[in-house]
């Protein structure tokens, strides 16, 4: 969240201080490539303690509801991010979204647990009388196998090329709904918002059909 906060800096980065352009340009992909790098550690840690909290029968449901959130989070930030920007300049769209970040920390350190166990609950197995599954092999034989199956490569692609075309909506959406069709900035970050509220009904249904 700190990286996020600091792009919110660049002014005072290429003022009067006579900061070369090149070492901001510099300094930002580094921050960028490290928000990136960052970011990718979300998914693993939250699907872990998804199967730690719910039966493997139901797993793909709430899976589902918690891709959701994703989407939800994004909707809900083009309108927020779009609000504040409007009222107080660019520099307080980053502001803003690092403090929203850390106020999402805050709270996921203080309401999510890393086990039922932990909290002096049986394990989920038991709660929901499944079979606890045999561990006859190491997390690296399993990350071997999901290496080496093509499937896994294809979905892997798939996602990789639709990221690419979705952060180009996100990015250039907004701007272009401005210049060249005469929307307001909130006006704008409403109507690209729109595609992040209908892949809610895809992930919690695609979560649903999996089950």
């Amino acid at each position: 969240m700190g990286i996020i906060g600091l792009f919110g800096t660049k002014d005072g980065l290429t003022g009067e201080a006579a900061i070369p352009s090149i070492v901001v340009f510099i300094m930002f992909a580094i921050m960028w490539g490290v928000n990136g790098w960052s970011q990718s550690m979300g998914s693993p840690p939250a699907i872990i303690a998804l199967s730690r909290w719910f039966p493997l029968s139901k797993r793909g449901t709430y899976y589902g509801f918690f891709s959701a959130s994703h989407n939800i989070g994004e909707g809900l930030s083009f309108i927020f991010v779009g609000s504040i920007v409007a009222a107080a300049g660019w520099q307080w769209g980053f502001f803003g979204a690092a403090i929203a970040g850390l106020i999402g920390i805050t709270t996921i350190i203080l309401f999510l647990h890393d086990t039922p166990e932990s909290k002096g609950l049986p394990s989920i197995e038991v709660l929901a009388n499944e079979k606890i599954p045999a561990k006859n092999q190491s997390a690296n034989d399993a990350q071997r196998i999901a290496l080496r199956t093509p499937a896994v490569w294809i979905l892997a692609l798939a996602s990789a090329f639709m990221y690419i075309s979705r952060y180009s909506l996100n990015s250039w959406g907004v701007l272009f709904m401005q210049e060249a069709k005469g929307y307001t900035l909130i006006e704008a970050s409403t109507i690209i918002s729109i595609n992040a509220w209908l892949g809610v009904v895809g992930t919690v249904v695609a979560g649903w059909m999996s089950d």
